[in-house]
């Protein structure tokens, strides 16, 4: 049903619409934020001469506009559209409904696919007077795209100029703690990194033996637990003999973020895109206890490493 000129639809029922909003982050400007872009949805509801309902707003809080299946709000949406429960949804702009080309297509085809009227106020676009027109739609799907990029591309090198400063950015590593931003050896803990790498490059325990090893000595109360509680892992242990962060070294750009099959997947860049900043924070192992632990022959003698992710607690 479409509304006609000057004469106000009255119920819900008779053109069930949904407002959907979204944010990335609490720190959204005011713009952006959920309430404004409610407001505009509705100035442009009333101007239109639809009857406001509050329970057509849907909203996903803190949700990436590049990360389309862990968007509960939008999943409901198409879901929504799936089963013609719906005739229109409404978004403050295109930057709302998706930051990723191939999303912001295919929600689009998903809807209009189920006869559902697909507006965006602040581009105009109103795929019931675009018809089979769909060139506008698809360049500000394209400029959408784009933000999340360029902004990444400052973002890492506002990051790269406060490593460059000696400050320290991300979780702070065990052995460690953050002091005006500046990493501080934490002693309780520096000792169990440095117990790991003399074990190991003594050459008499691997890594399971030394994982055993230190599960022992908590429970005789000599070592510290790992942060996160209970008891060491292999893969702990493992990850500390690979990070360079503790012979004092910053790798920065070590890992991207990409999206696979819509959710966020991180992989290692190759060695050439790593920025590697030597002597950035305090050591708690020297360079040549850390090239040893790390040596090809060393390596091919004792269990198979697997790949290190920063971002986990030991």
């Amino acid at each position: 049903m479409i509304e006609k000129e000057n004469e106000k639809i009255t119920t819900y029922k008779e053109y069930p619409y949904l407002v959907y909003t979204r944010v990335s982050t609490d720190r959204d400007e005011q713009k952006d934020s959920l309430s404004n872009q409610v407001d505009i949805c509705r100035y442009w509801l009333e101007q239109h001469n639809f009857e406001w309902n509050e329970r057509s707003i849907l909203q996903d809080e803190s949700k990436s506009g590049t990360m389309f299946l862990e968007r509960t709000a939008m999943q409901l949406v198409l879901k929504k559209a799936r089963n013609r429960e719906i005739n229109m949804v409404v978004f403050k702009s295109i930057h709302r409904l998706a930051r990723d080309l191939k999303d912001a297509l295919e929600i689009k085809e998903v809807l209009l696919g189920h006869g559902v009227r697909v507006v965006t106020i602040e581009e105009g676009y109103d795929s019931e007077l675009e018809g089979k027109n769909d060139m506008k739609f698809e360049m500000f799907s394209m400029f959408a795209a784009q933000y999340p990029k360029t902004q990444s591309v400052s973002i890492s090198a506002a990051l790269a100029a406060k490593v460059r400063r000696g400050d320290h950015i991300g979780k702070v590593p065990y052995g460690y703690e953050r002091v005006d931003q500046k990493l501080v050896i934490k002693e309780d803990e520096a000792k169990v990194i440095r117990q790991i790498f003399n074990w190991y490059n003594e050459g008499k325990y691997g890594m399971k033996s030394i994982t055993n090893k230190l599960n022992e000595q908590i429970e005789g109360g000599t070592l510290p637990s790992p942060r996160n509680g209970g008891q060491w892992q292999l893969t702990s242990v493992q990850r500390i003999l690979r990070n360079p962060t503790f012979c004092g070294d910053f790798i920065l750009n070590q890992f991207t973020s990409i999206k696979v099959d819509g959710k966020k997947k991180q992989i290692r860049n190759p060695k050439s895109k790593w920025v590697i900043f030597e002597d950035h924070h305090p050591a708690i192992v020297s360079k040549k206890a850390f090239e040893q632990a790390n040596n090809k022959e060393v390596l091919n003698k004792k269990t198979k490493i697997t790949p290190w992710n920063e971002l986990e607690d030991y």
